[in-house]
């Protein structure tokens, strides 16, 4: 019975409370031309997600669109109306009144329902960004990324729908991926200095590796819980800096990493 439902839901009109000139996002894909980057932790970038389904039904908006909303303040009043008789009587007798509930309809929309998702072009074009920035901190100082959209006039049933619907296409062309040159720290405390010299052989930061910005991350964690294991309780991550550089031609990167001393006063 549930997946007879499911495709009797199938074919009704999934855009048929969308507004002129919106459109139902459809579904987000990423075509990455290259091998390398995570596509899942890509895709988990992506401001603006289409509505969840079940069986490949979109379920909740299809809960959503099932009242009319224009009739939502008609069922309520004649809800409150009942509640408002039955009151009365509970009041003449003593007993408290009973509060007022939700009709079925604005159960169904506000509680199992979902709200269809509106393209938004803003949306997409941060989703572009926040990928090529992911391609940057991932190694890839080059990387393009195109947004498309391609809308969709009939449903799978060939019927024509209300609105259209959109897929989003995320093109990303990675470039040529940079990799370590050469790893340097500063350091303004001779004693801090001596220390991760001392630790030189467990730094994450290979020459010949790829950038990547979350190994650079790991590895000022590692430091900083060095340098605490030995004492400078107050050292954090926050105070090892880098700076890459990406001048130095090849496709590879300079790394400096500075390390500031401690402005509370170690015991």
């Amino acid at each position: 019975a549930g997946v007879a439902a499911l495709l009797l839901l199938a074919g009704c009109d999934p855009t048929r409370r969308v507004a002129d000139g919106q459109y139902l996002l459809k579904a987000n894909s990423v075509h990455l031309e290259a091998k390398g980057a995570n596509k899942a932790e890509l895709e988990a970038i992506l401001k603006q997600k289409p509505n969840r389904r079940v069986l490949g039904v979109p379920f909740y908006l299809h809960m959503y669109n099932l009242p009319d909303p224009q009739r939502i303040p008609e069922w309520r009043a004649k809800k409150d109306a009942l509640v408002d008789r039955r009151n009365e009587k509970r009041v003449a007798k003593g007993k408290d009144p009973k509060p007022y509930r939700p009709s079925r309809a604005e159960w169904l929309r506000e509680t199992v329902g979902e709200a269809p998702v509106i393209l938004d072009s803003n949306l997409t074009a941060r989703s572009a960004d926040q990928l090529r920035l992911y391609m940057t901190r991932e190694g890839w100082f080059q990387a393009k990324v195109r947004d498309t959209v391609e809308f969709i006039q009939h449903a799978w049933y060939q019927g024509r729908l209300h609105r259209p619907k959109a897929n989003v296409t995320y093109t990303i062309t990675p470039g040529p991926a940079y990799t370590i040159r050469t790893v340097r720290f500063t350091v303004d405390d001779p004693a801090i200095r001596d220390l991760v010299q001392r630790r030189a052989e467990a730094t994450l930061l290979r020459t010949g590796d790829r950038f990547d910005d979350d190994v650079l991350d790991q590895e000022r964690t590692r430091i900083a819980n060095e340098l605490r294991n030995e004492g400078y309780l107050y050292f954090t991550r926050e105070l090892i800096q880098y700076i890459a550089d990406t001048t130095v031609g090849g496709h590879q990167v300079d790394l400096d990493l500075r390390m500031e001393r401690p402005l509370a006063k170690e015991h």
